[in-house]
């Protein structure tokens, strides 16, 4: 299993994205993909590996502490990789197998940014709500100009920072994917409030899918 030298830096860079993302609003953490293999048998899960992919210590055992935590709270015993691995060496197949060896660890789960990206959203009433139930009936003309008044409208309209993260879980035995998720964090607080709300995301979609 090799973490590219991108993968790291796509996530580095989410800490100082999150520190611009100060706004009054709470954040707000969805699925947006998910998956799982229907054919894997061997869970639920007992021993996970936790890896957060990142060149920045600090925040990769923020990440990797915090998950270990969630599965410990659901009586699922989890190791953050900081702990059996020096932040300095590099994550590959021979060095994950060499920290795990004789230590029971049956899945390895593994978080990386996606990307973190300024969004535009209407925050108006739906169109047909905005508009009266006669504006439909109306001719080509009318009717454009009954939608571009509210289309034009800035007020309308309101920017969120946007963090996508997407983290799956390999087997160890065949270090195949059983399962994936990418959640979407609005607005966030900071990068603490991201881990935190995702952790828990993760542990409900195990929990669903009779993972652990």
């Amino acid at each position: 299993m090799v973490i590219s030298m991108k993968q790291n830096a796509l996530f580095a860079n989410i800490v100082g994205l999150l520190a611009l993302a100060l706004t009054a609003c709470s954040s707000d953490t969805k699925l947006l993909k998910a998956w799982s293999d229907d054919t894997y048998t061997r869970g639920p899960f007992r021993n996970v590996l936790i890896i957060g992919v990142s060149n920045e210590p600090s925040k990769r055992k923020m990440l990797e502490d915090a998950f270990a935590k969630a599965f410990k709270q659901k009586k699922v015993s989890a190791l953050s990789s900081l702990v059996i691995m020096p932040a300095d060496v590099k994550i590959t197949k021979q060095t994950v197998e060499s920290a795990i060896s004789g230590r029971n660890i049956d899945v390895v789960l593994v978080t990386h940014l996606v990307r973190a990206e300024e969004k535009t959203f209407y925050s108006g009433p739906h169109p047909s709500t905005y508009r009266s139930e006669r504006a439909f009936r109306q001719n080509l003309w009318q009717h454009y100009d009954s939608v571009y008044d509210y289309t034009q409208d800035p007020s309308l309209y309101k920017k969120k920072r946007s963090v996508v993260l997407e983290s799956n879980i390999y087997d160890v035995k065949t270090a195949k994917p059983i399962w994936s998720i990418q959640s979407e964090t609005l607005d966030p607080k900071s990068a603490n409030e991201v881990i935190q709300s995702l952790g828990l995301l993760i542990i409900e979609s195990l929990r669903k899918e009779k993972l652990i």
